[in-house]
């Protein structure tokens, strides 16, 4: 079981954040890339949600934030179909719970624009 890098505790919610930074982004336009990136990312959430949940720590909504250095295009494609694998809001009339509250797959630069107050740079 992995985690994802940092859960950040919040006032109404908390934010699972998961960081990406390839030595070769290009690599990920190719299907088995892209497809073994969005397991990957499913799985840190989903693992990082059970261990939460083991510990009795799901009190609050859960955000998921995927930092990638990714180019723009691919970003989209990326946010539909983690949004497909992970369960954002309760998505049966059998739950009762949500497990996502929601999910966002963002570059550098998108985080930089919607996360002002918590700007990220690359240190080397």
């Amino acid at each position: 079981m992995k985690a994802v890098d940092i859960i950040v505790e919040l006032t109404d919610y908390y934010l699972f954040i998961e960081v990406k930074d390839f030595h070769n982004s290009e690599q990920y336009n190719e299907t088995d890339h892209f497809n073994f990136l969005i397991k990957s990312l499913k799985y840190k959430y989903r693992d990082t949600w059970l261990y939460r949940w083991g510990e009795n720590k799901i009190d609050k909504p859960i955000k998921y934030l995927c930092l990638l250095k990714l180019d723009t295009p691919l970003l989209s494609r990326m946010n539909q179909e983690l949004r497909r694998q992970i369960p954002v809001f309760p998505t049966g009339i059998r739950w009762n719970q949500e497990i996502c509250n929601s999910c966002s797959v963002l570059n550098f630069e998108m985080w930089n624009q919607r996360f002002t107050s918590w700007p990220v740079t690359r240190l080397s």
